[in-house]
Formats: structure tokens, C-alpha cells, sequence
């Protein structure tokens, strides 16, 4: 089971509306060619990411970076996951990095399910 976030799923999607850009702004690019989408992904961050989806097509889920094709949000989250579930197995010994990672690797899991969710393909 997923952590609980601090606020709910519905205030989240609600103050995400009202400070959101124009629907152009969450498909823009960073300097690496990633979208709001691929940020949320690669820092698994599922409650901001089910938002994006929400908004966004499954053409736009499946989107790879302009350099990087085959670097889809679903890629960036599944790399934050293999990340996590190696430092903690790296890191066991360190006390509270275990269950850190424990709880981010949760995090990763849902943001990867949500990303199936709403349309992701993982044969692209």
C-alpha cells in the first residue's frame, strides 16, 4: 500500500488547477527535454503525476524526450525504482536509509501503476 501523502489526492488536484499554466506549459521541455510528466515520474511522485495525467493524452503519457526517445515518464519511473531498490539493498546497514528507501520504493510503484493506468505502454 501506497504512503499517505500529507494532503489528500483532492486538494492536491485542486490547488495543482489553480496554479497551473496554460495546457501548452505542462507539455513544454526543460533543458533535458523533460516534461512535468517526466519530473513527477522520475521522483515518483504519484499524487502530482495522477493530476498530469488527468490532464494530459495517452499520446502525451507515451512521450519520450526530444533527445532520448526512449526515455518515457514510464522509463524515468521504472529507473527511480531499479535506484531505490538497489541503495537499499546497498544501504541496509545504515540506519533509516532502509526504511526510506522502503517508503520511496512504495512511492515508485504507484506512480508506475498510475503511468499504466492511464495509457503508458512499457513495449515503447
Amino acid at each position: 500500500a501506497a504512503r499517505s501523502a500529507a494532503f489528500s489526492q483532492l486538494f492536491i488536484g485542486q490547488y495543482l488547477t489553480l496554479i497551473s499554466p496554460a495546457a501548452e506549459m505542462i507539455r513544454a521541455t526543460n533543458n533535458v527535454g523533460a516534461t512535468p510528466l517526466h519530473v513527477a515520474a522520475g521522483n515518483g511522485l504519484p499524487w502530482v503525476l495522477e493530476w498530469l495525467c488527468r490532464q494530459l493524452t495517452a499520446d502525451d503519457v507515451n512521450r519520450g524526450r526530444p533527445n532520448r526517445p526512449n526515455m518515457t515518464p514510464l522509463a524515468d519511473a521504472a529507473d527511480g525504482l531499479y535506484r531505490h531498490v538497489f541503495l537499499q539493498q546497498f544501504e541496509q546497514h545504515v540506519e533509516g536509509q532502509y526504511e526510506w528507501h522502503s517508503r520511496r520504493i512504495e512511492d515508485y510503484k504507484t506512480t508506475i501503476q498510475t503511468l499504466l493506468r492511464f495509457g503508458a505502454a512499457a513495449s515503447i
